[in-house]
């Protein structure tokens, strides 16, 4: 095994030495060079191979030499393997990361998740102690974890914002996990003890109820028209509001798995959507206001659905035949979406006939029911394409086709549509006047509003497609307080009127 040290070199002067870097294999010196570094002979220390306090500049060489070390133990596997104390544990992360990424246990996005969090940390590294190497037995100072964590709240991005220390916790979770991989695998005597890094992260934080809007704001937004100023802007909005709406009616599904549908994930009366983030697939039945948002993308099939499905070809009850035979005139077996929503319109301004009215609108929902099921039907008969036309279907068809995790390439042209899909949804907040919206408002939307109908956390956790209810309890938490308090107090105030 290769040995690197450091020995002294006579110069011309008597009491000064030059420090050499020294590589040896046995009894064999394999490389011999000089740092241009010279020192007092008196202030060299022969067993540790640093240099006394006594000595000018004394921390910055013992910081060179000491990142020389460094550099040679983790250049050169074969001498110090990546399971000693010695060895980085930021190296480690990346490779491991590397690993998990080749062997697909690390889908992309989580990938370059971690490899954000990878740099930033080698930033702090790097700030913090003068290195780019973190050496496991460094991690085991509380001083080490209180050092990265102050070097975390440092903005590195381009807006050079503090993170929040939800965003540092963050960070900690994901090095801690893979120091605690080390811990498991490396077959060390002496484990990091992880427990101690998430110490001087700050605790009592002002809870912030969780991104949601109301059921008004929803129909506003249904109702939504940008200022048309520019073009492009204007789509984009109009883009961004359908994508929302869409989700808010589909189950709540993420961002990701809304611009990445494709038709053929249209059956006969539902959609079947698979979800990339738990490899797990979620249904939605056939609701009409989804319709309405795809009439911008599909305005042949949704022009053909709303004129070729006629009342006549509606299975109805005796008694609401019975009910549309009372009004004159009219020829009900022809008889489409627009011309029945005019009829109710008119008998509803009328406020004469509540029984009409109910059966009216019955008959309405049932029209609609079949018109959205055609509709759908014309959409999946059209060749393999996306839904919503924020990607370009070519470019993602083989990793759709064959079932495969998204390339890096994809990922990124992702990443770059939910920056799009974000920005636009900003300029609606702001038109409107609302909250900021996001991709993931209409999750928290959709488990508020089902909350607050009684809706039960595991009936809440299938629709949302949670993998534990757990998650779901966080979502209800963040805005309902604590699982049960709202339904307790409901009842209480019930009892006292």
């Amino acid at each position: 095994m290769a040995n690197y040290s450091f020995i002294l070199f006579p110069t011309k002067s008597p009491e000064t030495k030059t420090i050499y870097e020294i590589i040896t294999h046995g009894n064999q010196v394999v490389h011999r060079k000089s740092l241009g570094i010279r020192i007092t002979e008196k202030n060299w220390d022969k067993t540790k191979k640093r240099v006394k306090s006594k000595e000018p500049n004394a921390q910055e060489i013992n910081r060179i030499l000491r990142e020389k070390e460094e550099q040679f133990q983790f250049e050169n596997p074969r001498s110090q393997t990546l399971n000693t104390e010695k060895s980085c544990a930021l190296q480690y992360m990346e490779q491991e990361l590397e690993r998990g990424y080749q062997d697909g246990t690390k889908k992309v996005s989580t990938y370059n998740k971690y490899r954000t969090v990878l740099s930033t940390l080698r930033k702090v590294v790097q700030e913090k102690f003068g290195t780019k190497y973190l050496p496991f037995k460094k991690l085991k100072d509380l001083e080490t974890i209180r050092q990265i964590t102050i070097g975390l709240q440092r903005g590195y991005g381009k807006s050079g914002k503090p993170k929040k220390p939800a965003v540092i916790s963050n960070y900690i979770s994901i090095l801690k996990s893979f120091i605690d991989h080390w811990n498991r695998y490396s077959g060390t005597q002496s484990p990091v003890n992880s427990s101690t890094f998430f110490n001087f992260i700050q605790k009592k934080q002002v809870k912030k109820l969780a991104p949601s809007i109301t059921r008004h704001q929803i129909k506003e937004l249904e109702n939504y028209v940008p200022v048309q100023r520019r073009k492009r802007c204007y789509t984009s909005q109009i883009l961004s509001k359908n994508i929302f709406l869409f989700q808010y009616y589909s189950a709540g599904i993420r961002f990701i798995d809304a611009i990445t549908m494709t038709n053929t994930m249209i059956m006969e009366d539902k959609l079947v959507i698979p979800i990339r983030k738990t490899s797990d697939f979620i249904s939605a039945p056939f609701y009409f206001p989804m319709m309405e948002v795809l009439n911008e993308y599909f305005p042949h099939q949704y022009q053909q659905a709303m004129n070729d499905v006629k009342l006549g070809k509606v299975i109805l009850d005796a008694r609401s035949i019975q009910q549309l035979f009372r009004l004159e005139g009219i020829d009900f077996v022809n008889l489409n979406h627009d011309q029945l929503t005019g009829i109710i319109r008119e008998v509803t301004s009328q406020q004469s006939d509540s029984e009409l009215t109910h059966y009216l609108f019955d008959i309405q929902n049932r029209l609609e029911t079949q018109i959205i099921k055609y509709f759908f039907k014309l959409v999946k008969d059209l060749p393999a394409q996306f839904i919503f036309p924020m990607l370009i279907y070519d470019d993602f068809k083989d990793s759709l086709e064959n079932g495969k995790d998204f390339t890096q390439e994809q990922e990124y042209d992702i990443h770059r549509a939910r920056t799009r899909h974000n920005s636009a949804l900003k300029r609606i907040s702001e038109n409107m006047e609302i909250p900021t919206l996001t991709g993931h408002v209409p999750r928290h939307t959709l488990a508020n509003h089902m909350a607050y109908m009684g809706n039960s956390e595991e009936e809440i956790r299938q629709v949302l497609g949670h993998a534990n209810v757990r998650t779901t309890k966080i979502y209800l938490r963040e805005r309902h307080g604590f699982s049960g308090s709202f339904d307790i107090m409901k009842r209480f105030h019930q009892v006292k009127k």
